[in-house]
Parts: structure tokens; sequence; C-alpha cells
């Protein structure tokens, strides 16, 4: 048991490590935030803290303790992160993408959001013959013209109708 204990206080480490330096470049790289996240429901995060406030008085050593601690504040990361466009590049699920890597984008409106939908190979996975990639990031309608002109200032002839397979 106490192996297990260790290498889930490993991996919450690495997860905490990750998600706090994805966090430090989203709010360097962003300027323009947009909605947060949804891959996780409110209720499974206010499980989790509840679950992580609950174990927290029956611990058995101080590792759990510190496993405990780490666990919250990889949930509070999770919550920091959002997806946008800054100057430099775009900001989605936790992967920064420079504009000279995009091939193409479009957006579309819809009732209560504004989606933006952009093509794009990666760098680390050109060279194995992969992708190209999608990212859809969701704005609020509000900020749609901002969003269109910045991308118009930074990508002036990437915007293509993109078909209903790419997107």
């Amino acid at each position: 048991m106490d192996i297990l204990n260790d290498v889930l206080l490993i991996i919450f480490i690495a997860i905490f490590v990750f998600l706090a330096y994805q966090v430090i470049i989203m709010y360097k790289t962003v300027t323009m935030y947009a909605m947060p996240i949804k891959k996780w429901k409110i209720a499974i995060v206010v499980f989790l803290i509840i679950f992580d406030i609950f174990s927290f008085f029956i611990y058995v050593d101080i590792l759990d303790l510190v496993r405990i601690i780490i666990s919250t504040l990889v949930v509070f990361l999770f919550l920091l992160l959002r997806d946008g466009i800054g100057d430099d590049a775009i900001f989605g699920t936790a992967t920064r993408i420079y504009y000279r890597d995009i091939l193409a984008y479009d957006f579309k409106r819809s009732d209560k959001s504004f989606n933006v939908y952009f093509l794009y190979n990666d760098q680390k996975d050109a060279s194995k013959g992969k992708g190209p990639y999608n990212l859809c990031i969701e704005f609020d309608l509000s900020k749609e013209k901002d969003v269109i002109c910045t991308l118009q200032n930074k990508l002036p002839k990437k915007y293509k109708r993109l078909k209903k397979d790419n997107i």
C-alpha cells in the first residue's frame, strides 16, 4: 500500500508541475480569454474537492497528507486553465500553437457562443508525417468582433471555409 501511495504522489506531483507550467504560459501568452475548459463537469470537481477534504481527516502518514494537498492543488490549477488567443499564439486544451503552425481557420456563430476552428500542424509531429490537427476554441458572443479582428491581423491569408470533415 505504501508503494501505491508513493506512485500516486509522484503522479500528482508530475501533473501539478505540468499544470503549473501551463497556467504560467497561458497567462503570459493569452490576452483574450475564452470560456473555461469544459472537460470536467462541476459536479466531478466538487466531488474531488469534497473527497480530498474528507480524506484529509483520515490520513495515515505525512505522505498521504502531501498527496491530498497536491491533488487538491491540481484540481484548482485545472480550473484556472482557459483557451484563448494571444499576440504570439493561441492556447487551447493546455497546448500553445504558434500562428506560423496554423494552416487555416474558420468560425461559426451559434445562439450562445462563437466558435473558431483551427487546422494546424504540430512541429513535433511534422517530421513523423502526422497531422494536420483540429482545435476548436469557444468564445463569448461579446468577443466576436475582437477575435475576428485579431485573427485577420495575425493570420491574414489563412481564413477559409473548412469542410465539415475537418471541423
